[in-house]
């Protein structure tokens, strides 16, 4: 009983964390933008850094739960990346750019996700 309810609760929560930082990912970056002061605050290559960071850690926990490669999280991560950016309305930034951004964001949080995911 405590088996099926604990895998009905990893379950869940493997289904909804993408999709409450995703919404969030929106409202914040749609707070920026409206604010006004979007350039001010921040170049739009240090916003896909900002995002890439998050993501990357949202997709290495998810990868770690659903056994995935390390090239299926890169593609997942450049993907996310990508979904964050054009549901913000920003259609600047190049995918070799989101891949680097993406790969940075994991060389520098390496350390910390080698620890909490080992």
């Amino acid at each position: 009983m405590y088996v099926q309810l604990l895998h009905l609760l990893g379950e869940f929560i493997i289904t909804v964390t993408p999709i409450v930082l995703t919404v969030l990912f929106v409202v914040l970056g749609n707070f920026i933008i409206k604010s006004g002061k979007s350039k001010e605050i921040m170049s739009d290559l240090e916003l896909v850094e900002n995002i890439a960071k998050s993501v990357v850690a949202t997709v290495e926990k998810q990868g770690v739960l659903d056994n995935l490669t390390g090239n299926e999280k890169f593609d997942k991560a450049v993907k996310d990346v990508q979904e964050v950016l054009n549901n913000l309305g920003i259609t600047s930034v190049d995918i070799e750019t989101i891949k680097q951004k993406v790969e940075y964001a994991y060389a520098q949080e390496k350390e910390t996700i080698k620890k909490a995911y080992n």
